[in-house]
């Protein structure tokens, strides 16, 4: 998106604030879209500025990293990150919408029968997608379901008593901290399920892309998954939320 947005020759140096707040009106309104395309009156989806909001924090993360990064020469990728005193809208009142176990076990009921099409072989398979893992691991985690996407054969630890655990990299993790987490059997039962269906060791991803499983099924397409579930099961569209409103759900029960 920023690539278009910006073009892909762009100094970084030079990003204006009349650039900045261009791409906030034209965002907010649906003049362009998640990929930075540009959209024609009539087809525009206004959103909400919490989104807006993640795509320029985005950048200016992606900035900061470019400040405190070397290359092979020892010079910083980038002398400044010119977004840095640039204001971000924020949403005083974001939603928050929670799941109910209700609307999460009707999702359950009809996950399995969500399917993709896998070319590990070199040939078109039709199996089982992920879903209904990724829901039961975001649920009974509370993790943000970016982390589940992530998660490796080499971050189970089974042995772990009394269901086993999960060891979160620090990469995958919002704060930036490694954690143990020990999990439900619930959970423990989602990756039994997966080390049964695909089998794998060490940096191997649980949860590895239809075309190449040397990466991590995209975003994209499990919410597309979740979508499709949510369709077959019959239950109205959550405003405001997606794979978040399952894994919040987990806190209450965590102090139970």
């Amino acid at each position: 998106m920023w690539t278009r947005v910006l073009g892909s020759s762009k100094d970084p140096h030079k990003i204006s604030l009349a650039e900045w707040e261009t791409f906030i009106r034209n965002r907010a309104s649906g003049a362009i879209d998640s990929h930075g395309m540009v959209q024609k009156e009539g087809t525009r989806r206004p959103v909400r500025t919490r989104t807006v909001e993640a795509d320029l924090k985005w950048l200016r993360w992606a900035l900061n990293w470019g400040t405190n990064w070397r290359d092979q020469t020892g010079r910083y990728l980038l002398r400044e990150n010119a977004v840095r005193g640039y204001d971000i809208p924020t949403e005083l009142n974001p939603r928050r919408p929670v799941a109910t176990q209700d609307r999460y076990q009707s999702i359950r009921a009809v996950s399995d029968s969500i399917t993709m099409e896998v070319r590990w072989s070199g040939e078109r398979q039709r199996q089982r997608s992920y879903l209904s893992e990724i829901l039961d691991i975001a649920n009974g985690t509370g993790r943000r379901v970016s982390a589940v996407l992530r998660l490796r054969y080499e971050d189970l630890q089974l042995d772990a008593k009394p269901f086993g655990a999960i060891r979160w990299p620090a990469e995958t993790d919002k704060v930036g901290k490694e954690s143990v987490v020990p999990i439900s059997p619930v959970v423990r039962s989602a990756i039994d399920r997966v080390l049964a269906e695909r089998p794998g060791i060490g940096a191997a991803y649980l949860c590895p892309a239809p075309l190449d499983r040397t990466q991590p099924v995209t975003y994209e397409r499990v919410r597309t998954w979740l979508q499709k579930a949510e369709q077959l099961a019959g239950v109205p569209k959550q405003q405001g939320s997606l794979f978040h409103a399952y894994r919040r759900g987990w806190r209450p029960q965590e102090s139970t």
